[in-house]
């Protein structure tokens, strides 16, 4: 990520549910830590198989600005010093969002939604903005299918031996810093490993988080070697974790790629919020 880059906006995607709600509160903190604005979009799906008739559309227009008008109101309330733009877009919601991630430095999904944003944002939206997204992407949701985010327990990296792996720890550590909260670097073996296997994996997260500690001296870390598979063993801790970062693609994967199955399946099952890695933190 450049520098211009890592100042754009943090862009949540707003629908008028309690889900995206608390969304543009977890994003409000973020925007806030980072000292970059909000901006708060919803999208009229202009482009379906049904088009809309002038007066569905004078309603979904009413709704959408009702909507921003909420989440505006939302991060009001939490009086972090941030500013905040809405925007109110016709089209198609995927195309508009990974055009939006261009400009953006981190974009925020919901976990849940109402009408046609609750069945796309665990399916086709939350997907394509994590597999084509220019910038890092948040799925935020909580325990047992609550949109309420943890606030309490650690940021978990899901460390491979993948090139991303830089990119997971360094957000990691950014995201520990802003949430204050401790981090635990996780390598969970996809098969039977050897004593000196699971060293050098352990020599190679810790040389990253120096890497980083020297950038985030407050953040305490933990370095863990799992025997279980990652999918499994990341699941399970989400279910006591502040957030859960990973990186956009698997070993082997090519830029544009889809995303690794690890990364996708936790967007499904993990109880806590899903950072998926795609940009490298600038640190001032």
């Amino acid at each position: 990520m450049s520098r211009a880059h890592a100042q754009g906006p943090v862009v949540v995607g707003v629908d008028g549910s309690d889900a995206a709600i608390h969304a543009v509160k977890w994003a409000a903190v973020e925007a806030h830590a980072r000292k970059v604005p909000m901006k708060l979009v919803h999208v009229i799906d202009t482009e379906n198989d049904f088009p809309f008739v002038a007066d569905d559309l004078e309603e979904e227009e009413a709704f959408g600005r009702a909507a921003l008008k909420t989440a505006r109101e939302a991060v009001a309330a939490e009086d972090y010093t941030v500013d905040v733009e809405v925007e109110l877009l016709r089209g198609r919601v995927n195309r508009a969002f990974v055009d939006l991630s261009e400009k953006a430095s981190l974009m925020v999904a919901g976990s849940v939604g109402t009408g046609f944003f609750a069945r796309m944002v665990l399916g086709s939206t939350a997907l394509s903005l994590a597999q084509h997204a220019k910038c890092t992407v948040a799925v935020v949701r909580g325990a047992d299918g609550s949109p309420v985010p943890p606030t309490s327990g650690p940021v978990i990296a899901g460390v491979d031996h993948s090139d991303s792996a830089d990119i997971v720890v360094g957000a990691a550590m950014q995201e520990a810093s802003i949430r204050h909260a401790e981090l635990m670097a996780i390598h969970a073996r996809r098969r039977r490993g050897s004593h000196e296997a699971d060293e050098e994996a352990r020599a190679r997260i810790d040389r990253l988080i120096a890497t980083w500690g020297a950038k985030f001296p407050s953040v305490q870390v933990e370095t863990v070697i799992a025997a279980a598979g990652p999918t499994k063993h990341l699941v399970a801790l989400s279910a006591s974790a502040r957030a859960m970062v990973v990186g956009s693609r698997g070993l082997g994967g090519l830029e544009g790629a889809l995303l690794g199955s690890t990364s996708q399946s936790l967007l499904y099952h993990a109880q806590c919020p899903v950072i998926v890695a795609r940009s490298r933190v600038v640190v001032p």
